[in-house]
């Protein structure tokens, strides 16, 4: 979670920085799916082994804000 999203967490700013956080989280993961899936298999495996953790890293944040916005 950015220091920008920490310090809105319980104002009334926290909806709208979680709106645009997860709009474009699902734009990323829309992006690597479709370059993955535009990749032969060689190159799949070179961007899997370079950006797949990122990836998972973001999807991961994203699922710490969205308990965060739940409590």
């Amino acid at each position: 979670m950015s220091c920008e999203q920490k310090s809105s967490v319980g104002t009334v700013y926290f909806s709208d920085d979680m709106n645009d956080a997860k709009h474009l989280v699902e734009e990323v993961l829309a992006r690597f799916s479709a370059l993955i899936e535009e990749s032969d298999d060689a190159q799949k495996s070179k961007i899997q082994s370079t950006i797949g953790l990122k990836i998972e890293e973001l999807k991961a944040h994203l699922s710490i804000l969205d308990a965060t916005a739940k409590e």
